[in-house]
């Protein structure tokens, strides 16, 4: 791939923090560049104005937006792109997908690679309508022939053409420089001794179980357990009051109760983890959560629902698992983790695999995974 000159990542993210997933494109944009290539990114125009943006632009990294237009109008201006970066491989990541395939149509020595992270479908079968376009894609990537490859992030996830697993990893820088350790956030969270604070991301509130879990905390307190507290992030779709109106309006909460609280999402997430003494992942469908992996990364033990998503966290000795969509089963398990942090063995174990975790996941080996895809070799010794 000698003629190869870029890679260019076109995102559908525009999300208010960069996260995990920004942290770990720059460093796939950096073995890219250590092999000689040049990294190329593409985001919707409201990425313009996220700090992480601005960031990886100060960095001197080659970013770019794509107009908000329909699908036509996205594929035209992403053909400009193509052609003017003199792109061999289009890596795509959320969105975006059906005008991804549009031009690596028309453009026949395009290698196109798309990245599957998301499961959406709350566990229930597609209607007819998602069906007939996920068979018009079919036809797509038929004609596409083997210059398609399709990362999935999870075994568990039905995968399409030339489908393969490449799971998340951990990239442990982020665009922040204040970091906060557990016991300064959870002064700032109002949370005194003794509290049990759970932490649950509920940007997409039914996907994610925020029901679940708001339903499960109400049935703790009714038992006494009133140590426990549910800390819900939300997002820019679900901003507190919508959240406190969806709540109100699933379960037999109000939304105003004391032991539930709305956090806004953050850069340095970390001191939510270290925060926390429980991430709680209740979702109804999930792909491959950073959640998890950063919480697990920290000495954070987890409850998750039993979906094929958070299998592999459900296998793991500091992990609790529930029937998924079961309040009680899912406070049952939160009760469990909890009694299970007094003990001296669990303690240990959580500390022993959160090194196993940054070994397992790591960022770099994920990058030579994913430059193997596009085809490219490993870099000599020279240039890393």
């Amino acid at each position: 791939m000698s003629e190869v000159q870029s890679v260019l990542f076109l995102c559908d993210y525009q999300a208010p923090y960069g996260g995990n997933f920004i942290a770990s494109l720059c460093c796939l944009g950096d073995a890219v560049a250590q092999r000689g290539l040049q990294a190329v990114y593409a985001f919707p125009a409201p990425a313009a104005g996220r700090d992480w943006y601005r960031a990886m632009a100060a960095q001197g990294r080659a970013v770019s937006t794509l107009p908000a237009a329909g699908t036509w109008a996205v594929c035209a201006a992403l053909l400009r792109q193509i052609d003017e970066s003199r792109a061999a491989v289009l890596h795509v990541h959320f969105g975006y997908m059906l005008p991804a395939r549009l031009a690596a149509l028309l453009r026949p020595r395009l290698t196109l690679v798309l990245h599957q992270h998301s499961d959406f479908s709350a566990g229930r079968r597609p209607g007819i309508r998602a069906r007939l376009r996920r068979a018009g894609l079919c036809c797509i990537d038929a004609l596409l022939g083997r210059r398609l490859r399709q990362i999935y992030v999870n075994e568990a996830m039905p995968r399409g053409k030339n489908g393969l697993c490449i799971r998340n990893a951990l990239a442990p820088n982020r665009f922040t420089d204040e970091l906060w350790d557990r016991e300064r956030t959870r002064r700032a969270l109002g949370l005194p001794d003794g509290t049990a604070f759970a932490l649950l991301f509920g940007w997409s509130p039914h996907i994610k179980g925020v029901d679940v879990a708001a339903e499960a905390l109400r049935l703790l307190h009714a038992a006494g357990h009133t140590e426990f507290v549910l800390g819900v992030v939300g997002g820019r779709a679900y901003p507190e009051e919508r959240l406190r109106a969806y709540i109100a309006e699933t379960t037999g909460c109000t939304g105003q109760e004391a032991y539930l609280r709305f956090l806004p999402p953050l850069e340095d997430v970390f001191r939510y983890h270290r925060a926390a003494d429980v991430m709680l992942s209740a979702s109804r469908s999930e792909a491959f959560p950073y959640s998890i992996l950063e919480a697990l990364s920290v000495g954070t033990p987890c409850v998750v629902s039993d979906i094929g998503g958070t299998a592999w966290a459900a296998a793991l000795p500091t992990t609790q698992q529930f029937r998924s969509g079961d309040p009680a089963d899912c406070a049952a398990a939160l009760r469990r983790a909890m009694v299970l942090r007094e003990d001296a063995a669990f303690s240990a174990a959580r500390q022993a695999l959160a090194a196993e975790i940054l070994h397992d996941y790591d960022i770099h080996a994920w990058a030579a995974q994913v430059l193997e895809v596009y085809g490219l070799e490993p870099a000599s010794e020279a240039t890393v």
